[in-house]
């Protein structure tokens, strides 16, 4: 694919982006409740359809991995699965069991369960044929759940939360595996990831810091590595994954390669390997407004970023190449050889006057938590890609 560079201008405020795992198709969560379907090509990209799917803002959303479902989950406090074939709401779960605002999703589709986090810090199970009740529920945070990822085996659930915790669930037999105090109880766990071939866990933090912990060694605050290099927040963190037909790239079998997105608005690529870890280089920046969410579509070389008012289009087929990879670790390896490095294993130091906190601003819904500055304005506005009727019949072939 080529490059994208004519920004989708959305017009409210977007909180989670994800692309169809096997179609040509971008989804954005946005405050109004709505979803909107996005379809691209070389050629440039059309604005498909959209979906009302809740009362109030839509704070997550994910497909299933052959991309037959869409799981949602939003500030009217519920969590529901739309059939993409069927183009209708399949499941939908009732609200009375979440405190607050839903504000993460993930499914566990090695148990056909969904795993559903609130601001108040509550992760439920719902077992999709079981009905709209939770079948687990866990109470360990203190504060919002920012968002889940799984680890292996693949009923391994991991929760991250803005009180500095994470948690480890095994969902198989309904119990807390793990919940490690964590080194520095001020910041804020933001995002979370899992690495590939180490079994890591590795997250954003509130202090613009990159952290990871051997998964099967959580209390040991020996295993617990820190890269420093973002200004702000880090609020987003994708790691890059192996090849589709299972082999890894040569290049991630010596370190594992995730690409962050910060409230600095800057997106950075950075080695999150232990004893290696390092920003590799600057992808893009999407200005002052800083970086709300981001989804990154390896099959294409593609990434989406949010910003205030619009979301952009950033090439990573550097980092999805085998090729072009190798050529950029090997050139980062001989710039930092004998530096010293720029990672931490502990967290004993006081960061505090590193860190710009930014202020964070409530509305009686909860829907403005965390709001970014304001922004650079003047961006293109909407054109429909001359092929988007191309693109459609995809949406509705699914």
């Amino acid at each position: 694919m080529d490059p994208l560079t004519t920004d989708i201008p959305t017009e409210a405020f977007c909180f989670d982006l994800a692309f169809h795992p096997n179609r040509d198709l971008l989804v954005a969560a946005m405050v109004t409740g709505e979803v909107h379907v996005v379809g691209y090509n070389s050629e440039g990209w059309g604005r498909l359809t959209t979906i009302q799917a809740h009362k109030l803002a839509v704070r997550s959303v994910m497909f299933s991995s052959d991309g037959g479902a869409m799981f949602t989950c939003s500030s009217d406090k519920t969590v529901q699965c739309y059939d993409t074939a069927q183009q209708q709401v399949a499941w939908k779960t009732k609200k009375r069991h979440h405190k607050g605002p839903v504000n993460a999703v993930q499914l566990i589709e090695e148990g056909n369960m969904i795993a559903a986090g609130d601001d108040s810090g509550i992760v439920a199970l719902y077992d999709m044929r079981a009905g709209g009740v939770p079948v687990q529920l866990y109470d360990e945070h203190g504060d919002f759940v920012t968002g889940f990822t799984l680890a292996q085996p693949g009923y391994r659930l991991v929760s991250s939360s803005g009180d500095g915790t994470i948690g480890v669930y095994d969902v198989r037999k309904g119990k807390v595996i793990a919940f490690p105090d964590i080194p520095d109880k001020n910041d804020e766990m933001l995002c979370v990831d899992m690495m590939q071939f180490s079994n890591r866990v590795v997250c954003g933090t509130g202090k613009g810091h990159v952290v990871s912990w051997d998964i099967d060694n959580l209390e040991r605050l020996d295993q617990y590595h820190k890269l420093r290099g973002n200004v702000k927040e880090v609020s987003t963190l994708h790691v890059i994954r192996d090849s589709t037909d299972g082999k890894a790239p040569r290049a991630l079998e010596k370190v594992e390669v995730a690409i962050s997105g910060a409230r600095d608005g800057i997106i950075r690529g950075v080695v999150i390997t232990p004893h290696q870890e390092r920003i590799l280089g600057v992808i893009g920046d999407v200005g002052d407004s800083g970086v709300e969410c981001a989804a990154v579509c390896q099959r294409n070389g593609i990434m989406v970023a949010a910003c205030e008012d619009s979301i952009r289009w950033f090439d990573v087929a550097a980092y999805t190449n085998p090729v072009q990879l190798e050529e950029i670790l090997a050139k980062s390896k001989q710039e930092v050889d004998g530096s010293g490095g720029q990672s931490d294993h502990d967290d004993s130091d006081d960061d505090s006057d590193d860190y710009e906190d930014e202020a964070s601003d409530d509305d009686s819904d909860g829907d403005t938590v965390r709001k970014a500055p304001r922004g650079r304005k003047g961006h293109i506005n909407f054109q429909r890609d001359t092929r988007a009727s191309q693109v459609k019949e995809f949406f509705s072939s699914m």
